[in-house]
């Protein structure tokens, strides 16, 4: 959909953290999640793959970002991707500076 983005917006005051989706450029959906105690936030192997097959059916495949960093509930239930990593340093790095805007050191 022309004009779509999405954005995680991080309220470090309240501790609060919103997957939001923006379409035509103006209209945002989604709701703030409180963060609790119970929450962590931690690196997950990603195993997602893209296929497009096109109008002559022919197929290509690819692969995506090979790490993410997870918000997740109590009982490591996943609840939101954080951001995507290309190396396991830059997700480490990525979970400290997320681990210290949301309160979780």
């Amino acid at each position: 959909m022309g004009f779509s983005k999405t954005d995680i917006f991080i309220d470090t005051e309240n501790h609060k953290i919103r997957f939001s989706s923006t379409f035509f450029g103006f209209i945002k959906t989604g709701k703030w999640i409180d963060i609790d105690d119970d929450m962590e936030i931690g690196i997950r192997k990603s195993t997602e793959k893209w296929q497009v097959i096109g109008m002559s059916n022919k197929s290509i495949t690819m692969k995506g970002t090979p790490y993410k960093i997870v918000l997740y509930k109590s009982q490591n239930i996943p609840l939101l991707t954080l951001k995507y990593a290309s190396t396991i340093e830059e997700a480490e790095k990525e979970l400290e500076r997320f681990g210290k805007l949301l309160g979780m050191e």
